[in-house]
């Protein structure tokens, strides 16, 4: 099963285009940084809140502090 329907538009001539989530989760060293990563280089726009570097990744994170907050 598809994770997006690709058989229905996503959006109508004369309508706003429709909005979908992507919520990448999993355990911590599991890669989601990567996939949240390939995901933006394949046209997902990234979330405003970026995780910041620290010392385990002084290059930075591509998940969103936000949603880590929440958990």
């Amino acid at each position: 099963m598809p994770i997006v329907d690709t058989s229905r538009p996503v959006g109508t001539a004369g309508s706003h285009p429709t909005k979908i989530a992507i919520l990448v989760a999993g355990m911590h060293r599991s890669g989601t940084s990567t996939i949240v990563r390939i995901l933006n280089l394949l046209g997902c726009d990234l979330p405003h809140t970026l995780m910041a570097p620290n010392s385990f990744n002084e290059k930075g994170y591509w998940e969103s502090q936000r949603v880590m907050d929440m958990n």
